[in-house]
């Protein structure tokens, strides 16, 4: 009898501890509502890109006399920071960490100019559509000089945040066209008086390309 059962042992552990190769394949397939990543998803995550934005915005929500409407000009660059994330959500996308370096003329103050920096930013895309419309929103901080008199604002250089919501297409390739709506925000601080904390918001276009 134990010449019978001990080889029926070892063969029924084999087979639970082994299961066949198509057993283990479909353990680690996806499950069937998952989408897989589509051409722009994997460029988005895997490739950086630079592009150039441009547009024009006013002074917002405020009651100060000076109003600051700027024709703005800036070049940014992105890289991926995670791959395709939350796949079975609405809220499935990338996020992108991106540099943005803005230049600009106050056209309502005798086109005084304005340059500046924004080095810690992120982009989230909104990949779900799955097509190659991808909608974005996106935050930055940074730093600006602002050629303007001091009854203005106190200091010339001022601190900004970003906040914005848009859409880029893919048109060919790696190629992309989108336009943004932006809230930017400028304040020194309370460093020197008058800080206003002038407000913008801005419409712009972009181009860009992903390598």
């Amino acid at each position: 009898m134990k010449r019978i059962l001990l080889p029926l042992i070892i063969l029924l552990f084999s087979i639970n501890a082994f299961p066949p190769a198509q057993a283990r394949a479909q353990e680690a397939a996806p499950p069937d509502n998952i989408a897989p990543v589509t051409k722009y998803e994997s460029i988005i995550s895997n490739d950086c890109s630079v592009g150039i934005q441009g547009g024009y915005g006013d002074k917002a929500w405020d009651n100060h006399d000076f109003r600051l409407n700027t024709a703005l000009l800036q070049s940014y660059f992105t890289a991926p920071v995670t791959n395709v994330i939350m796949k079975d959500w609405i809220t499935r996308g990338v996020l992108e960490y991106k540099l943005e370096v803005p230049v600009g003329l106050i056209t309502t103050l005798g086109d005084r100019a304005m340059a500046g920096l924004s080095p810690l930013g992120f982009r989230y895309n909104f990949t779900g559509l799955r097509d190659r419309l991808i909608p974005y929103a996106s935050l930055s901080l940074g730093m600006v000089y602002l050629d303007v008199p001091r009854q203005v604002q106190g200091t010339r250089y001022n601190f900004i945040i970003n906040t914005a919501v848009g859409a880029q297409y893919f048109i060919s390739g790696n190629w992309t066209i989108g336009a943004e709506c932006r809230f930017m925000h400028l304040s020194n601080a309370g460093i020197k008086e008058p800080n206003r904390g002038q407000n913008y918001l801005l419409g712009l276009v972009e181009i860009g390309r992903y390598f």
